[in-house]
C-alpha cells in the first residue's frame, strides 16, 4: 500500500502526480493535536469540480495527531487539485 502524508492538505493529480483513479492510497492528514479520544473523524474533500464529499477516516495508531483514509473507487476520479480538511469531534 502506498501512502502520502499531507501537511498542505492538497492532492495534485496533474502531470508529476499520478494519483488519479488510485484505489488503496493511504491519505494521512496531520491535525496538529492528539485526536485519540475523538468520537468521530472525517476528511472533508473538495474535488476539482468544486463538489464536496465526506470521506471516512480513522485515527492513525502510530501517530495520534494523524487521521487517514484509504482511497476507494471514485474518490480520486477527477484531474486537478483536491482540497482536504480534517474534521474531528470529541
Amino acid at each position: 500500500m502506498s501512502s502520502i502524508v499531507l501537511d498542505i492538505h492538497t492532492i495534485e493529480t496533474k502531470e508529476n502526480y499520478t494519483y488519479m483513479n488510485t484505489v488503496g492510497l493511504k491519505i494521512i492528514l496531520d491535525t496538529g493535536i492528539d485526536v485519540s479520544g475523538s468520537s468521530s473523524t472525517i476528511i472533508k474533500c473538495r474535488k476539482p469540480d468544486r463538489s464536496v464529499e465526506l470521506w471516512s477516516a480513522e485515527v492513525d495508531p502510530d501517530n495520534t495527531n494523524y487521521i487517514y483514509h484509504i482511497t476507494q473507487t471514485g474518490d480520486l476520479d477527477q484531474k486537478g487539485d483536491y482540497e482536504l480538511q480534517a474534521y474531528v469531534e470529541f
